[in-house]
């Protein structure tokens, strides 16, 4: 019996199990990263939905320091009357009309009340939203409120590499286990001849 054929017979399966489990590893990562993400947004939109339904004015919803959304980390809040218009923001660096998503994400948080994105408003921006629909006694709209994926993107990069040693560690392990499985099967075979 040839000890190549035993080993790639052996080697084969272990690294197919090897290599599920490192994308496998990858890809629920990489999910409960950008899921966690969103967990900021959906406080503070919904407060600021709640405030707005209670008939609080747009403008002493969106409190706190202003955020350069081209630079910070922070999240940021943007209140939208029904056909997009900004009422009020904390949001700057950036024009009014770039603060303005698709209407169609927005007009998805008004059919299902809320609704869970990642917006691209320009090549290097990225932001993990969430808009949450009101209607109160001042009107209706939605609430977005995002943050840069910027570090999110990073741990993603750095689960991949950690994924991708994993893989390299196990087919490694496996080519050795094959190896010595089809040693001790030639080791057999040679003892049943004899």
């Amino acid at each position: 019996m040839p000890k190549a054929r035993n080993a790639l017979a052996l080697w084969f399966p272990a690294a197919a199990v090897v290599i599920v489990s490192a994308v496998s590893l990858y890809v629920v990562a990489q999910h409960i990263q950008r899921t966690t993400a969103n967990d900021p947004q959906y406080e503070l939109a919904r407060d600021a939905a709640a405030d707005l339904i209670l008939g609080e004015e747009p403008a002493l919803v969106v409190t706190g320091v202003p955020v350069d959304i081209t630079q910070s980390l922070a999240p940021f809040t943007v209140i939208y009357d029904t056909e997009g218009d900004v009422l009020a923001t904390n949001a700057t660096g950036v024009e009014e009309d770039f603060l303005t998503p698709p209407l169609e994400m927005l007009n998805e948080a008004r059919s299902d009340g809320i609704n869970e994105v990642t917006w691209q408003p320009r090549k290097d921006l990225r932001y993990a939203a969430v808009i949450q629909h009101w209607r109160g006694e001042l009107g209706e709209g939605t609430v977005l409120v995002a943050r840069s994926l910027e570090l999110v993107e990073k741990r993603a990069t750095q689960t991949l590499s950690l994924a991708f040693v994993a893989l390299v560690i196990g087919l490694i392990i496996a080519a050795l286990g094959a190896l010595a499985g089809a040693w001790v099967l030639e080791q057999r075979w040679r003892d049943q001849i004899a």
